[in-house]
């Protein structure tokens, strides 16, 4: 009965309309019957079969499909991201070999994907890390998976950047190692405004400490090179003796040198300052220097016309001068090579390089002074302005060079530069502030008269040194004044008032207890306006030149200051002085 229903119900409309004599009658045998419909039932079945197969592939291509989509989509921001990233983005597989750089990379590096593609990141590798510091890294993304830190890159035309990187490493879903992707950011910026800071930080420092000292110092230094005076005045010129008191003042003017130097690189020393041409300041110390330099050594000079002055001291200048010519003549003194000094305005605007963040928009005079020699590494270029470091060898030279230039460009509001390769020579570029279009150039100085004699004339002098008080009242008595002098600034503040018209010109120090030279000026003025008042300071934060003329001071002068030099600064403020003034 079932393999009837079977075949009624697998009954095709064809059967249906066929003949009743094509139809097997009731008495015939039934097996074709049910294998007929046993085959009609596996064919259905292996259709159905399909179409749920077909059905189940449609899902899940379908399910491919919006994965592959999802893909895309995820490539396709995951592009736009590294390629609108601003930290260059590196990508290599398991064996280190590059395989992607977005275009921050190249706009950082220089290097295309075709110059990396397949390199490993050796080819970014400087001598500025050794190889514990990679051996570190690796170990570290070997444990940890992720490393942070600071690398200094080579980038394709040979100069170096800092780069801030993060590296990670990547696994796949078996838990296999299957790439590490670096993401750096550029801190070169951030890194030469912290070294900036470091130094200025370093040199404030040191000029505390040097101005702590130099007050007494320059005063030893007063005594020694005044009673070294005296002592030449008191004996023949073809004694021993003579010759032996000249080799002491010598060594003593050198030491005195040797402390303007170190208040100099601190910022520390002040000089009176005018209007004055570069130009003639350079061609005077290249003739001074072509004698030292040899024959090996070529001088080429770029120097603009018309450059407008700088406000400078003229010593100060020659010094920077001669000293970048003098380091840059030692760098090729084995081979020779090529000097070139340049001078040329430049003007300045809001947009300034990191060395540059310190000046004010402007016109400033830019001074070059390069070298072919033999260059200096990053590590020697990180200290060339520290004071006492030098490269020579054998005692040659005290390191006080550059830290002496660095001194004066800063204390001119400067900015100075170098840029040096091993190998390939180093060039320096400073960046000094001009004079208004208005400023005059002043004349050349007189010629330093000889010494005339006093003429009796009657000098207060005040120090609270009494060994320097003494030194000064027997030089200029010996050169014909009247000395009255006092180690007391009270007390010599006292004798003044009760008498005074008594005194023709003061000369006091200005770091002294209860009552500092620049106040008791104050007060000698408020009496005599008129008098010449010369003040000595071998060091102090309080006062200086301008400062000085602000309060009425005739003259402001550094100390050391010897007998003879002294009486020449009053020889130019005491005029018909006669034997019978009272």
């Amino acid at each position: 009965m079932l393999g009837i229903a079977i075949s009624a119900s697998m009954t095709t409309p064809a059967a249906l309309a066929a003949p009743a004599s094509a139809l097997p009658a009731a008495g015939d045998n039934p097996a074709p019957l049910f294998a007929l419909a046993a085959i009609i039932a596996i064919l259905f079945f292996t259709l159905l079969n399909r179409q749920l197969k077909i059905k189940r592939l449609r899902q899940d291509l379908d399910t491919l499909e919006n994965e592959h989509r999802k893909m895309l989509d995820d490539l396709q921001r995951f592009t736009a991201i590294t390629n609108q990233a601003s930290e260059a983005i590196m990508i290599t597989d398991a064996q280190s070999r590059i395989v992607y750089i977005n275009p921050a990379f190249t706009s950082l590096t220089g290097y295309t994907r075709h110059d990396v593609q397949g390199q490993t990141p050796r080819l970014l590798r400087t001598d500025r890390h050794d190889e514990k510091f990679y051996q570190d890294m690796r170990e570290t993304l070997r444990t940890k998976h992720l490393w942070k830190g600071t690398f200094t890159n080579r980038c394709k035309d040979g100069t170096t950047v800092e780069l801030e990187t993060v590296i990670t490493a990547v696994f796949d879903g078996q838990g296999q190692l299957s790439s590490f992707v670096s993401a750096a950011r550029d801190v070169t910026h951030e890194h030469q405004l912290e070294m900036q800071l470091r130094n200025a930080q370093k040199m404030e420092a040191l000029g505390t400490l040097a101005g702590g000292i130099a007050h007494d110092f320059n005063n030893i230094l007063s005594a020694i090179i005044g009673y070294t005076e005296l002592g030449l005045m008191d004996t023949p010129e073809d004694s021993l003796v003579h010759d032996h008191f000249k080799q002491v003042l010598k060594a003593a003017r050198r030491a005195a040198d040797l402390v303007s130097q170190i208040l100099t690189f601190s910022r520390r020393n002040a000089r009176e300052r005018q209007p004055l041409l570069l130009g003639p300041i350079i061609d005077e110390a290249l003739k001074l220097l072509r004698g030292t330099l040899p024959t090996t050594v070529e001088i080429r000079k770029a120097l603009a016309e018309d450059m407008p002055p700088i406000m400078a001291d003229t010593a100060q200048m020659h010094q920077i001068i001669m000293n970048l010519c003098t380091n840059a003549n030692q760098a090729m003194s084995e081979h020779g090579g090529v000097l070139e000094v340049g001078l040329r305005p430049v003007s300045i605007t809001s947009v300034r390089t990191a060395w540059q963040s310190t000046l004010k928009p402007g016109n400033y005079a830019e001074l070059t002074v390069a070298d072919t020699g033999h260059g200096m590494t990053p590590e020697t270029m990180a200290r060339i302005f520290d004071p006492y470091f030098t490269t020579r060898h054998g005692g040659d030279g005290t390191g006080l060079g550059l830290a002496t230039v660095h001194g004066i460009v800063s204390l001119y509001e400067g900015a100075i530069h170098v840029d040096s390769t091993p190998g390939a020579g180093t060039r320096f570029t400073i960046l000094l502030p001009v004079c208004p279009a208005d400023a005059v150039i002043p004349g050349f100085p007189e010629e330093q008269r000889m010494l005339q004699h006093g003429n009796q004339a009657r000098i207060l002098v005040v120090d609270d040194e009494e060994s320097i008080a003494k030194m000064i009242e027997t030089t200029l008595t010996w050169l014909g004044y009247r000395v009255e002098a006092f180690t007391s600034s009270v007390k010599a503040y006292e004798a003044f008032k009760s008498a005074p018209a008594k005194y023709d010109a003061v000369v006091t120090d200005q770091t002294m207890p209860n009552l500092p030279g620049a106040e008791l000026a104050r007060l000698l003025l408020a009496i005599r306006p008129e008098i010449p008042v010369i003040l000595c300071s071998g060091y102090s934060a309080s006062i200086d030149a301008n400062r000085a003329k602000a309060i009425g001071i005739r003259e402001f002068v550094m100390k050391p200051i010897a007998g003879r030099a002294l009486a020449a600064v009053l020889q130019k403020h005491i005029q018909n002085v006669s034997d019978a003034t009272s």
